[in-house]
């Protein structure tokens, strides 16, 4: 059915009774979105409401809502390829909802902090402090662990001094050929083990848990396909979000069972900035950027890390490969890193 004319559509998401990751949330909004662009010329402007999604401290994750977190992700898509939808994203507190909706704003990206309106800005870094991060030295699980983020990071483990490294991959092939993934895991030698587990499954997860108490978990499993947002379909959010926000909620759950040194969430630039054509991507990214900010607010060891293309490595060493060389020069410092800056 068709929506009637409007000037402005609220969409609240909010309300999970967990802070697993709310595939209805998803496709609630993205079948908004996709009614919303068939209005021809005269679109609405659409502000997309989070209460509690993102978290900084103690107070905030005792009522965190990061189920929705990857609403912060398919926005920035949305802005980059609907601009006249005039997208906003807004995020506070249940009790400070109204104040929320009712407040005029000129920005695109808001947080209400009590009563302090925040806004995000990037701003140029030409340098940042070196510091030497000490890995635990017991065991460690990497989730993608025969890909190609997976397998570098594996090897920087061992050589680091990690003493067990678990190699966690859905059906215990090498994910890519041509890339030297092959050398990579000679390189992890014996003390890698390749386990067949795939992180979407909650029992599969929970039985490596079971028999393994690592120390300290890599998440690095991902997925991608580049879809315009009016062409994406339910199956394809589900099948996106399962190696990436599932996953990262099964983990969380996993980690019940003991604490955990180290807990490192492989993100992508595509969820901070938004990428055209990679609107479940993004959501799928911002999911765990969200997940690790409500485990530090409870606490807990976390930290998601939004990636560039990675030259040389994983999917973005597949991207790049069916890129011209204008395109690619076109990114370059940008976009990508090459696999020795990884």
């Amino acid at each position: 059915a068709s929506l009637p004319a409007c000037q402005s559509v609220l969409a609240i998401l909010s309300g999970s009774k967990s802070a697993a990751f709310s595939n209805h949330g998803t496709l609630l909004a993205l079948t908004l979105v996709q009614q919303l662009t068939t209005c021809g010329s005269n679109l609405p402007s659409l502000c997309v409401l989070t209460c509690g999604a993102l978290v900084s401290n103690a107070s905030d994750a005792i009522a965190s809502d990061s189920a929705y977190g990857a609403a912060w992700g398919f926005t920035r898509v949305l802005r980059l390829e609907h601009p006249m939808l005039h997208t906003c994203s807004v995020d506070t507190r249940q009790q400070a909802l109204t104040k929320a909706i009712l407040a005029p704003s000129e920005e695109l990206e808001v947080r209400w902090f009590g009563s302090k309106r925040l806004v995000g800005r990037i701003r140029l870094c030409l340098s940042a402090p070196h510091c030497k991060v000490k890995i635990a030295p017991g065991l460690c699980l990497i989730t993608g662990g025969l890909g190609g983020l997976g397998l570098l990071g594996a090897a920087l483990m061992v050589e680091s001094g990690v003493h067990r490294v678990l190699l966690a991959s859905r059906n215990c092939r090498i994910a890519r050929d041509g890339q030297g993934l092959g050398a990579l895991l000679q390189r992890v030698g014996a003390v890698g083990t390749v386990v067949a587990c795939d992180g979407a499954d909650h029992k599969s997860l929970s039985a490596l848990f079971g028999v393994a108490a690592p120390s300290g978990v890599l998440h690095a499993a991902g997925s991608t396909s580049r879809v315009l947002l009016a062409d994406v379909e339910a199956h394809s959010v589900a099948w996106m979000h399962a190696a990436k926000a599932v996953c990262a909620w099964h983990l969380r759950c996993a980690r019940a069972t003991g604490p955990l040194e180290a807990h490192v969430l492989f993100s992508s630039i595509g969820a901070g900035l938004g990428l055209a054509g990679y609107f479940s991507y993004a959501a799928a990214n911002a999911c765990l950027d969200a997940q690790a900010m409500s485990l530090r607010g409870c606490g807990m060891a976390s930290r998601s890390v939004q990636w560039p293309l990675i030259y040389g490595a994983g999917m973005g060493a597949a991207a790049l490969a069916g890129l011209s060389e204008g395109q690619r020069t076109a990114i370059s410092g940008f976009l990508g890193i090459s696999s020795n800056e990884y």
